[in-house]
């Protein structure tokens, strides 16, 4: 799973870009477990983005975590699929 550095105009694609076969928001209140679904949606797919940190349209981002619960979200592709 890769992770991406994001700059401020990628903040606001994120925000706008319609969820789709190829991108979905998810918030960093979901279990990282959760993810493994949309993961394999995903690969199945071609590929995808999943922008994790976005509630309700709204830049939350994932300071607030855990750098445990940070990991898992790092990990869920290893993890559950």
């Amino acid at each position: 799973m890769n992770t991406l550095n994001i700059y401020s105009d990628d903040v606001n694609e994120f925000l706008t870009k319609p969820e789709g076969t190829y991108f979905d928001r998810k918030s960093e209140r979901q279990e990282p477990n959760k993810i493994a679904d949309l993961l394999i949606a995903f690969a199945n797919a071609e590929g995808g983005v999943a922008a994790i940190g976005i509630t309700n349209r709204e830049f939350t981002g994932i300071n607030s975590l855990t750098s445990k619960k940070i990991n898992d979200f790092t990990q869920v592709g290893y993890d559950f699929c």
